[in-house]
């Protein structure tokens, strides 16, 4: 990095999974532990005294999550015969899915939330969130309960260019180029993003400087400013929040530093609609059908 911060991978020899991941200046200190197929079985972080311990069924899809720590954590998962999730126990209180008998894929509800799609299979009501689609199937219109309105515009490479945010009486305008450029029109805040190769490497936020450290997903996990020092922890998805059972159960490998793609990140049909916008319904699609960062 920029300020000196060098991060380390260790891998096992025989195998290439990935064992250990630190970043100088006890920045970052991830040890990994994987089953007898490859899949992670716990991820000891030194730097928050936390331990996570995963657990799998024969089809190698997630059952169990715990974090240890000082914010603990117990994440059970259920499936059915084609492999959607069926109830999801978080410390203790349950949570039912339920699908569209003739979408096998769609959720339609989750415990008191309730879920409707259109014709294309995109979703329109979330839990009373009302979604509005373009022509291209790509959102374009949220309107959630509180009557918070967000409206969204794309170019013509189908990457987002434009949100608008009206809440309570107020409007924020955001304008993006591509994926390196941001622009708050009301306040002027401007946000410009750095990339080594396809890995955003740093972001400059009001002429201030930071850079962005990963943990092996590619998900940044941890932000230093311009002296090397630990600025915050990011708040990137969990993997319990996110897909667990489609996260976690891969290798990691040499070839795989910045990969473990997740089938559901936490952006949505490549135009960073995050999980926290989703809500309850964060280990499914806001569509009932498959998506990549390429659908438009």
């Amino acid at each position: 990095m920029g300020n000196g911060a060098t991060t380390t991978y260790t891998y096992h020899p025989q195998n290439l999974r990935l064992t250990n991941l630190t970043t100088s200046g006890n920045i970052q200190n991830l040890s990994y532990q994987y089953d007898a197929v490859g899949n992670v079985k716990t991820i000891t972080d030194t730097k928050r005294s936390q331990v996570s311990t995963f657990n799998y069924d024969d089809l190698n899809r997630m059952t169990s999550f715990n974090l240890s720590g000082a914010a603990p954590e117990a994440h059970t998962w259920s499936y059915n015969a084609i492999g959607n999730i069926t109830q999801h126990v978080v410390n203790g209180a349950p949570q039912n899915y339920t699908y569209d008998p003739f979408r096998l894929h769609a959720v339609t509800a989750v415990g008191t939330s309730t879920y409707v799609y259109d014709a294309n299979g995109n979703m329109t009501n979330r839990a009373g969130a009302i979604m509005v689609y373009d022509e291209e199937n790509r959102l374009s219109q949220m309107t959630e309960t509180n009557g918070t309105v967000t409206t969204y515009t794309y170019d013509g490479a189908g990457q987002r260019a434009k949100k608008v945010v009206t809440s309570g009486g107020n409007t924020t305008t955001t304008l993006y180029v591509g994926n390196y450029f941001e622009k708050v029109t009301q306040t002027g805040d401007i946000t410009k993003y750095y990339y080594f190769g396809s890995q955003r490497v740093a972001v400059k936020q009001s002429g201030t400087l930071f850079y962005l450290h990963t943990d092996p997903l590619g998900s940044i996990s941890v932000t230093t400013n311009q002296s090397g020092r630990r600025r915050a922890r990011s708040p990137t998805c969990r993997s319990a929040k996110s897909a667990p059972a489609r996260v976690m159960s891969r290798r990691i490998t040499r070839s795989q530093v910045n990969g473990l793609k997740r089938r559901m990140d936490c952006c949505i049909m490549g135009h960073g609609i995050t999980m926290r916008k989703l809500g309850a319904l964060s280990s499914q699609t806001i569509s009932s059908r498959t998506f990549t960062t390429r659908n438009r």
